[in-house]
């Protein structure tokens, strides 16, 4: 018996070199003769492969036209990811990453054109335009979490995205301030009348908490010598319980004094008493901040743009807490539990502090902190805000 004619079937595929140097593949829909072309030899015969297997099981072979654009399958991955459940804060970034770094370049293709090459290119045009290796990585890995959705419902036979290489970066050598340098940190934020940042500070470089735990702190987790840190507040949602140098504790004595609190955040926003948000935050790190590190020498002074600069961050305060440990001969593994983080990582960041205090007298954190307001408190205010160095082009 003849097949119907109104019934579509698959032929044959074959796979042949075009005159421009281009791959075709060319195969029978029902009466119809159809061909897609490919940069690489490897991609058309991929695509023979999956369009024999398909012509076997007796199902329809896709031609690109008949899959959706990009930019129409991410808006309907993005409002069915949302209707999972899906944080509302995650389906934010994904939408910026998206709209900014993947939308313009790619948006306006069919799912089934983005070829391995095609993606290099975009790849590479990120590059150019300078983008960093964090959004490069990001950006590939949400274009990758669509197009497995788009293989899923059989848009594509092969996820492109996923052959992407992850973009390696030499990681940031950790910096560290001395106890000295902290106090003139604080110091300045005291003169501009800003005790609670001058607390915050304190709280980084000498308890080693992260700034998310420093923002989110209430005063009824602090338990005299002690923080309790419930797990939602911690990174690797794991609780854990710091301990608190006796100056700190008089730092939040003065502190919950001077604000008046009788409970709720130690550090809420001035406005209206609510927890900073990741603007706040970013505006205290680029303002107050490089200006206390400046007036500690930490960063240095350009005087043509006017603005301080330099590699100082707020997290290498935790890297001031962790070697204030070791120099006090905390064993390894009581200083990964003060800073919630492994003994792997804490050996593999700070092997050289650890090897270099062999032998050393330890130096309890409470009296290095003591001898460093000592020291400069009695050096003029002119005098502290002198010490960043001065850089002139």
């Amino acid at each position: 018996m003849q097949d119907d004619w109104r019934t579509p079937k698959a032929g044959p595929v074959s796979v042949h070199q075009t005159k421009n140097g281009k791959w075709e593949a060319r195969y029978r829909e029902g009466r119809r003769n159809r061909s897609k072309t490919f940069d690489l030899e490897e991609d058309a015969r991929a695509f023979d492969a999956e369009a024999r297997a398909r012509r076997q099981r007796g199902e329809h072979i896709r031609r690109a036209s008949d899959t959706p654009t990009l930019g129409d399958f991410a808006a309907d991955w993005m409002a069915r990811r949302a209707a999972a459940g899906l944080a509302e804060a995650t389906l934010k970034t994904n939408l910026r990453i998206y709209e900014k770094h993947v939308d313009p370049y790619l948006g306006g293709r069919r799912v089934a054109d983005l070829s391995p090459r095609r993606l290099d290119a975009w790849r590479r045009e990120l590059e150019d335009g300078g983008t960093s290796v964090y959004m490069l990585n990001r950006s590939k890995t949400l274009l990758g979490q669509i197009m497995a959705d788009a293989k899923r419902l059989e848009y594509v036979s092969v996820n492109a995205a996923r052959g992407l290489p992850t973009v390696r970066r030499r990681a940031r050598q950790g910096k560290t301030a001395t106890p000295e340098q902290i106090e003139l940190m604080r110091a300045s934020f005291i003169e501009a009348g800003q005790l609670g940042h001058a607390t915050l500070i304190s709280l980084l470089a000498y308890v080693g908490l992260r700034p998310r735990e420093a923002l989110g702190l209430t005063w009824d987790l602090l338990d005299r010598d002690r923080m309790i840190l419930p797990a939602e507040l911690t990174k690797g949602r794991t609780a854990r319980t710091p301990d608190v140098p006796r100056p700190v504790i008089a730092d939040l004595a003065r502190w919950k004094l001077s604000s008046g609190a009788v409970g709720g955040l130690v550090l809420p926003r001035p406005l209206d008493g609510e927890r900073w948000t990741k603007s706040d935050w970013d505006n205290w790190r680029n303002r107050g901040f490089t200006k206390a590190a400046g007036a500690a020498g930490l960063l240095d002074w350009d005087a043509e743009s006017k603005t301080w600069i330099g590699d100082f961050r707020p997290y290498d305060l935790r890297h001031t807490c962790a070697s204030l440990m070791i120099r006090a001969h905390v064993p390894p593994a009581e200083v990964a539990a003060q800073l919630g983080t492994s003994l792997e990582l804490l050996f593999r960041t700070y092997a050289h502090s650890i090897e270099t205090m062999r032998g050393r007298p330890p130096t309890p954190i409470a009296d290095a902190i003591h001898a460093a307001r000592s020291s400069t408190t009695d050096d003029e205010p002119s005098t502290r805000r002198s010490r960043g160095s001065i850089r002139t082009r």
